[in-house]
């Protein structure tokens, strides 16, 4: 006779882990956690270690919410049907600070990595959750000399003392890009200003790309800004300034 198989997987539930994740204190969060149930099972999902303010839904898997305490996490997801069968994954967590308007600014960097290009930074495998230092910084300015062979991102919150037109330059040893969100959210920043080569420290009129074209920013809002500079040896520096609306060119 000819017999079938039947094969009958029982509690099969599969977890996608999102891998490490970076996120300012104070910028929301939207995370999906995707599993599913190889026999079509309801599925309800938990989380332990989250960053203080957010929360899984039990239902989607999605974590939401505002992270309102800096530090890093491990956070683990566990997902059960209702057969008794279980899977979870686990992942670090990281939420920076990166000022309130108190006049700082976070600086991390990447060492060991060559190449003078922004991309040389951007496509490393340590960018951007595993940064080999981090400090805050009271201006807009990186140490000038500091070091070979490494990459710089300095990021924070921009408060517009008045409604109107502002204008942002950057400088710096080597290539650098500047970009600026239309609000809070960091996903939403698009490059305004760049150096395609190097300039000397504070040296904003050296090519033509190094300043950004008039922007209309409103007093009271925040909005997310970045820089991003790649060293490759000899002198380094980053810098960036602005112009308010009827004021002088500032760090």
């Amino acid at each position: 006779s000819v017999a079938k198989v039947i094969q009958i997987v029982h509690n099969a539930i599969v977890i996608t882990n999102p891998g490490a994740q970076s996120s300012l204190q104070g910028t929301s969060v939207n995370l999906p956690i995707v599993g599913r149930d190889a026999n079509g099972a309801t599925l309800t999902y938990s989380a332990t270690g989250l960053p203080a303010g957010l929360a899984i839904n039990s239902s989607s898997g999605v974590i939401t919410g505002i992270p309102s305490a800096a530090g890093n996490y491990v956070t683990t997801v566990a997902i059960v049907n209702n057969t008794g069968g279980s899977n979870s994954a686990t992942f670090n967590w990281s939420v920076q600070y990166v000022g309130n308007g108190n006049g700082q600014i976070l600086r991390q960097w990447w060492t060991g990595i060559t190449g003078i290009a922004v991309t040389n930074l951007t496509s490393n495998a340590n960018y951007p959750n595993n940064p080999a230092g981090s400090d805050m910084l009271t201006s807009f300015e990186a140490p000038s000399n500091w070091a070979d062979n490494y990459g710089t991102r300095i990021r924070g919150y921009l408060y517009p003392p008045v409604t109107g037109q502002y204008t942002f330059w950057i400088a710096s040893d080597d290539n650098s890009q500047l970009l600026l969100s239309t609000d809070a959210t960091p996903t939403r920043a698009t490059a305004i200003a760049s150096v395609p080569d190097w300039t000397n420290a504070r040296e904003w009129t050296k090519f033509a790309q190094q300043k950004s074209v008039a922007i209309t920013l409103q007093a009271g809002q925040k909005y997310y800004i970045e820089a991003l500079q790649k060293e490759g040896t000899g002198g380094d520096n980053l810098a960036v300034a602005w112009q308010i609306p009827g004021g002088a060119q500032e760090v």
